[in-house]
């Protein structure tokens, strides 16, 4: 944390998405100390609830799989610090029902995916054009690491019956290296690591900083006069 503060003047954000450390530890004041904002990415609401006495500074979570309207309201009534809605947020429309709702602000993740600055393969990137939500899947088969990914002829293989279990993390990583290096050197998407969230299929390919103005202008359009 000093030396990040000693290369830029910009705030810090620190994300935990396992376990956060205790609210008196000496990590968790060195995080603090160090002018760092934290975030917890949590789903239950009887997780989230604690994260107040942690000195969070804001709360990310993702309603993927249950009731949006449910999770963000139960949320937003109980908690005094921002929340950052995240989960299948890609258009307009997400973003404007997800700060109706009570959300301080939207995290955005497989929309950026086909801007050129992302640098995504060209094969990955074409597969998340008209990607149906049902053609993607959540695997531990790349990373050992659970992630939502299209559902390519590996990752299938990966989760069908009577196949070997993935290696811990690391350890799956290594295993498919190679795998994923040829495939992303030839543009085979069905040897490529490619994550995509649910909403991929609303992902287009314009430059980042016109894809953020136009969600922002039309998310505005549809928001409650006042």
């Amino acid at each position: 944390m000093s030396e990040t503060r000693e290369t830029t003047n910009d705030s810090a954000e620190l994300k935990f998405r396992i376990q956060f450390p205790p609210a008196e530890s000496h990590a968790n004041h060195r995080f603090l100390s160090g002018g760092a904002r934290i975030v917890e990415k949590l789903s239950p609401i009887v997780t989230v609830l604690p994260a107040q006495r942690r000195r969070t500074s804001s709360i990310s979570s993702s309603v993927r799989g249950q009731s949006p309207r449910n999770r963000r309201d139960s949320a937003a009534d109980n908690l005094s610090v921002p929340i950052i809605a995240t989960g299948g947020i890609g258009d307009a429309r997400g973003i404007a029902a997800a700060l109706t709702l009570g959300a301080s602000a939207v995290q955005i993740g497989t929309a950026f995916l086909r801007c050129p600055e992302a640098g995504t393969n060209p094969a990955w990137a074409d597969g998340l054009a008209e990607l149906e939500p049902e053609a993607t899947m959540p695997t531990l088969a790349f990373s050992g690491r659970l992630g939502r990914a299209i559902a390519t002829d590996y990752v299938r293989a990966a989760a069908a019956h009577g196949a070997p279990p993935p290696a811990p993390y690391p350890v799956q990583r290594a295993l498919t290296a190679a795998m994923r290096d040829a495939g992303g050197a030839s543009r085979d998407v069905h040897r490529m690591q490619a994550w995509a969230g649910q909403s991929a299929a609303l992902a287009r390919a314009e430059p980042v900083g016109q894809l953020v103005l136009r969600l922002w202008q039309e998310a505005q359009a549809l928001l409650p006069a006042g």
